[in-house]
């Protein structure tokens, strides 16, 4: 990929001869310095950027915005954004809801409790610190039965008890048959 450095300057070349195949049920990790191109990686795994040269395909098809695609896969951001009026789990359900399938009440207050939210629900997000709304997407992440699942720093803000929680639920899902890249 070709990047501008701003108004005046030369191109950026990212992702130079990156070649990689990720194999159904594996569990991934793209590890890299800051910089290094990882969250330029997953976009373009998402479809959200194109490669200026080569192709990426992800389970045997080009991703392209609003594909079927996506119905199987789920994205948590470095630095999720989100409605802040919604409470937590107003904010857990909506976003859950975005894959078109309802989600039962049960679904959601399992997860909030697994993440350590329940007690929070009612809490705007305005009000949460970045670590709870990093949980928030994680909620959403995991509330489907995915099979790719994408993960951008999901642990960057989290604690240290959490991240042990979240690890376990990630095996879990893995155990399920998920893809996961992180």
């Amino acid at each position: 990929m070709h990047f501008r450095r701003g108004l005046l300057g030369g191109q950026l070349r990212a992702l130079n001869g990156l070649s990689l195949e990720v194999r159904d049920g594996d569990f991934f990790a793209l590890v890299g310095q800051n910089g290094a191109g990882k969250s330029t990686a997953m976009s373009c795994f998402l479809g959200l950027l194109k490669p200026t040269s080569g192709k990426v395909e992800v389970m045997g098809k080009t991703p392209d915005l609003g594909s079927p695609l996506y119905e199987t896969v789920a994205y948590l951001p470095v630095e999720p954004h989100y409605h802040l009026y919604l409470t937590v789990e107003e904010a857990t359900r909506y976003y859950s809801s975005l894959y078109g399938k309802r989600i039962p009440s049960k679904t959601i207050n399992d997860i909030l409790e697994r993440l350590g939210l329940a007690q929070f629900k009612t809490l705007r997000l305005a009000k949460c610190s970045k670590g709870m709304k990093q949980k928030v997407g994680i909620a959403q992440c995991l509330i489907h039965e995915t099979r790719l699942l994408f993960l951008d720093e999901p642990a960057q803000v989290l604690d240290p008890l959490v991240v042990r929680e979240f690890r376990e639920a990630l095996r879990e899902i893995h155990q399920r048959g998920a893809t996961r890249s992180a």
